[in-house]
């Protein structure tokens, strides 16, 4: 008898191991071309694509890859977590470089650094930011890009974002980085302090049209100051649950592998989050002076796993206010 009068075998309890394949190792549907077909529309200007976290799901990564292009895509934003180990030099070969091969020849690339990516040098060496700095702004006429990199220097680069938000001349401003002010699902709680005491007021301020992000692996659209933000960390590797924690500026949620596109009109951006096949499953149109209006999609699909019955009342997990 142990302690307490329980009986005790002596052996150690086992966990179960779990079975069946990776979310990445199953099969993919056939691409939707005709999903893809970029507008026919007098007025609009071009697309782009957004993405991250695709890691270790090399099968995922080169589906959408592919349906990016197939897109007709100009710019593709990816919001970092290229590889999961960035210290690891084969991986970036393995699960960016090749995958990714075409969009990095075809397209105008800019991606920003995960937190998994390790501040490598082959970040630098294959994504080459411009100005070979991990923050940026990149044009493609009327919008203006800026990449941030939370992993480090978040204060100083605040300061530089707010100066040249005050400064650009293009009328559509889209921000991107990876980890995102608020989520609903795990491994941070909430999502990550940093970047909300850091770039959340410059954003808020100068009213910025878009904000995408990732590191949480699903999908989650939520909308803060009358700004979207999407969190778009399906690119490959393993899912993870959203609604799972409170997000008091949720919209919309998905377990999904996908990817983003968004057609740039004068007054208007469209935006669909899609399948590997090209499927859209929710969208958002962003107008200047107006609120975020839902795109109506037959095709929509939201999470319907598991929920907790309450949430923590805190918010905002491990990463610390830097």
């Amino acid at each position: 008898m142990g302690s307490g009068g329980l009986k005790t075998t002596g052996k150690p309890r086992r966990r179960k191991r779990r079975t069946g394949k990776k979310s990445w190792e199953r099969p993919l549907p056939p691409i939707d071309r005709s999903a893809l077909a970029l507008p026919d529309d007098p007025d609009f200007i071009f697309r782009f694509a957004v993405y991250g976290d695709n890691q270790r799901g090399v099968p995922v990564h080169r589906r959408i890859a592919k349906a990016i292009l197939i897109s007709g895509a100009e710019v593709v934003l990816h919001v970092g977590d290229y590889v999961q180990d960035g210290k690891n030099s084969g991986q970036w070969d393995e699960q960016f470089l090749l995958p990714a091969r075409r969009l990095l020849e075809r397209t105008r690339f800019l991606g920003v650094p995960g937190n998994h990516d390790k501040n490598s040098p082959r970040y630098y060496e294959i994504l080459r930011p411009p100005g070979g700095e991990p923050r940026f702004k990149a044009v493609r006429d009327p919008v203006a890009f800026f990449g941030l990199d939370s992993n480090r220097g978040l204060s100083r680069q605040a300061g530089w974002l707010d100066g040249q938000l005050s400064d650009t001349g293009e009328p559509w401003k889209v921000v991107f980085f990876h980890e995102a002010p608020y989520s609903s699902s795990w491994p941070w709680p909430g999502g990550a302090l940093k970047t909300r005491k850091h770039f959340l007021p410059v954003l808020e301020k100068h009213r910025v049209d878009l904000v995408f992000a990732g590191h949480i692996h699903n999908y989650e659209r939520f909308h803060k100051a009358g700004i979207p933000y999407i969190i778009t960390g399906g690119g490959g590797d393993t899912l993870a649950k959203p609604e799972q924690l409170k997000n008091p500026y949720l919209v919309w949620s998905a377990k999904k592998h996908h990817f983003i596109t968004a057609d740039v009109y004068p007054g208007r951006i469209e935006v669909l989050a899609r399948d590997p096949a090209g499927v859209p499953f929710d969208g958002v149109i962003v107008e200047k002076e107006s609120e975020p209006r839902e795109i109506g999609l037959e095709t929509r699909r939201r999470y319907k796993g598991p929920r907790p019955k309450s949430f923590p009342n805190s918010l905002g997990g491990r990463n610390h206010f830097r």
